[in-house]
């Protein structure tokens, strides 16, 4: 029997049905909202099979044909429908109301040259910076020719022997290493994941002892982890490591405000945690043990 699939970024199926499917949120609001990245969201969806909104515009066909009959401009009808003007020509094109332009060919293009290269490896938008063109003009030419295009989302190759070296034996960080090769921090982290390596975190880095004393004298988790520059949660487990940590100290006292801030006055989690300085999932999790608690008592 399969066992379910654990995600990095915890983003219940419930909530992101609610946001995305009966609010009608876009996936950039969502991944606002939560602290995530967009490309997050759309995985979450793709994990839960949830149906992507259908992003085509509506324009009325008899409305647009009149207002342009009229001779309402193109900028002017995509002002009015609220659309790019790339549509308003496509619509036109599509119901025959405007010809279709010849594309003119780039002659001064090296079509061997933009073939070989692509084919040595360069990118499209690589080739299309060297000859000052679009990158779409040289995925144009290989389309053309027959050229199959590669995936976009490609591994990229890094010399991981000297990088394990670097952070087990140099003791640099992920985020140096990643400004040495040029590439994101947790593009090493996960390599350095790959290879069994475990990563130390930033732990030996904080001041333990400071942030241990500002929490005892009432400073919130997430105020820490700005003030240190890390996340909320690697300072919630160097406080459990120290024994000083209490679970949601304060904040579920509030428990009933939060749910009445909640569903009553519709804030998001996120306008709640920064209310009350603290990470979201602290928020989401009180909001979603209330009604159980409620049902217990009777």
């Amino acid at each position: 029997m399969s066992q379910p699939k654990k995600f990095i970024i915890p983003i219940p199926y419930e909530l992101l049905y609610q946001l995305y499917v009966t609010n009608r949120m876009p996936t950039q609001s969502i991944a606002k909202q939560l602290h995530c990245s967009q490309s997050t969201i759309c995985q979450r969806l793709r994990d839960y099979q949830i149906p992507f909104h259908d992003r085509t515009p509506h324009i009325p066909k008899e409305e647009l044909i009149h207002l342009y009959q009229n001779g309402t401009s193109i900028q002017s009808l995509a002002k009015h429908f609220h659309v790019s003007t790339r549509t308003i020509y496509s619509r036109l094109h599509q119901w025959h109301l405007k010809a279709t332009r010849p594309s003119i060919p780039n002659k001064h293009l090296s079509i061997p040259y933009i073939l070989k290269a692509y084919e040595s490896g360069s990118s499209a938008t690589t080739i299309g910076h060297e000859l000052g063109v679009a990158p779409s003009t040289i995925i144009h030419v290989l389309q053309t020719h027959g050229i199959p295009l590669r995936n976009s989302i490609k591994r990229i190759e890094l010399p991981m022997d000297d990088i394990c070296h670097l952070y087990t034996q140099r003791k640099l960080s992920t985020i140096a290493i990643a400004t040495l090769y040029d590439v994101k921090p947790s593009t090493i982290a996960s390599r350095l994941r790959e290879r069994g390596i475990i990563l130390r975190g930033n732990k030996e880095q904080l001041p333990t002892h400071t942030i241990v004393s500002a929490y005892l004298q009432g400073a919130s988790l997430q105020t820490l982890a700005d003030t240190h520059h890390t996340s909320y949660h690697t300072i919630r487990n160097l406080l459990i490591r120290h024994g000083v940590y209490q679970k949601a100290r304060r904040i579920r006292d509030c428990a009933y405000h939060i749910h009445t801030l909640h569903h009553r006055d519709s804030l998001s989690v996120a306008e709640i945690a920064s209310q009350y300085e603290c990470h979201p999932e602290t928020i989401r999790r009180i909001i979603k043990e209330l009604p159980q608690k409620k049902k217990s008592i009777h």
